[in-house]
């Protein structure tokens, strides 16, 4: 009895596995163009529902409105780690 339980599970955990990782990922539109200031280098970019972050290579968080038009606040990370 105890095979037959774990092996039910093992075929339920690979069924889920592949259901799961099968869907394709819900993305979010970024704009074709954010409103960076001049000379700015982008090291990373993520966006939630209502903000778009994005990291310079000057060490900087750049917080967006979603569609990317307007800079909402900048933060110097250097000042954050200390």
């Amino acid at each position: 009895m105890l095979t037959i339980t774990m092996i039910a599970g093992v075929i339920l955990i690979t069924a889920l596995l592949v259901i799961r990782l099968g869907q394709t990922p819900r993305s979010i539109p970024v704009p074709a163009q954010l409103a960076l200031p001049e000379g700015t280098e982008v090291t990373a970019i993520t966006q939630t529902s209502e903000n778009i972050l994005v990291v310079t290579a000057s060490q900087n968080l750049l917080i967006f409105n979603a569609s990317g038009t307007e800079l909402i606040r900048a933060i110097q990370l250097s000042e954050v780690s200390q």
